[in-house]
């Protein structure tokens, strides 16, 4: 199956489609079957409106993130090592995705600043 159209709420060809569901509509699609020979319209509805605020302090789970970990907690760094972390020697820190952080209780270990030293 091909689209070969789409139609966002308010373009031509789309008037027939916002008088029957109003302001739900936000896309009409146009799908051609070529082993049925058939053509398919598809419509692009929400189901629910809410007010949403990004949250600016969410760190996503696949970012790297640098942890402190100081000098001679030799099985920490070993644990953070086994789950994919790398130790940055110029910044004297321990690099790994915020998930692994998470997992091992360190995110109160993270540090923005580099240089990071003790």
């Amino acid at each position: 199956m091909i689209t070969k159209k789409i139609l966002y709420a308010g373009q031509p060809g789309t008037q027939k489609w916002i008088k029957q569901y109003g302001q739900k509509l936000i896309a009409v699609r146009y799908k051609y079957d070529d082993n049925k020979k058939q053509k398919m319209i598809t419509l692009e509805l929400y189901a629910d409106l809410k007010d949403w605020n990004k949250d600016a302090q969410r760190i996503p789970n696949n970012k790297k993130v640098k942890i402190k970990i100081k000098y001679g907690e030799i099985d920490l760094g070993i644990r953070v090592k086994s789950f994919g972390g790398v130790w940055n020697k110029k910044e004297g820190v321990w690099e790994c995705k915020y998930e692994i952080a998470k997992t091992l209780g360190l995110t109160d270990r993270i540090v923005d600043n580099v240089n990071y030293r003790s």
